[in-house]
C-alpha cells in the first residue's frame, strides 16, 4: 500500500491545480479514489481548522499550543485556499 501525504498532493496542485485527479493518482502512485478522499479530508480540515480559529478570535482565547499550532499551519491553510481558488497566487 502506498502512503501519501497531504504535502505531496499539495505539491501538484501548486504546479497546477486544474491537474486532473486520474493523472494526479498516476503520478503519486495511488488509485484516484485515494486522491479525491484526500482531497476531500484536506478541504474538511481547512474548514474546521478556519472555524476554530475564528471562535478563538472571538473569545479572546489563544493558549501557547494553539499559536504555536496557527504559525506552524498558516502556510498550508494559504495553500488550501489558493487550490480551493479562495485566494489569489
Amino acid at each position: 500500500m502506498v502512503r501519501i501525504s497531504n504535502l505531496d498532493v499539495l505539491k501538484v496542485l501548486m504546479k497546477n491545480s486544474k491537474t486532473p485527479f486520474l493523472e494526479m493518482a498516476r503520478m503519486l502512485g495511488v488509485s484516484e479514489t485515494a486522491i479525491r478522499k484526500r482531497i476531500r479530508k484536506l478541504e474538511e480540515d481547512l474548514k474546521w481548522i478556519l472555524a476554530e480559529k475564528k471562535w478563538a478570535d472571538n473569545q479572546g482565547i489563544l493558549t501557547v499550543g494553539y499559536a504555536l499550532q496557527i504559525e506552524s499551519i498558516k502556510d498550508e491553510i494559504r495553500i488550501l485556499k489558493w487550490v480551493l481558488g479562495e485566494e489569489k497566487g
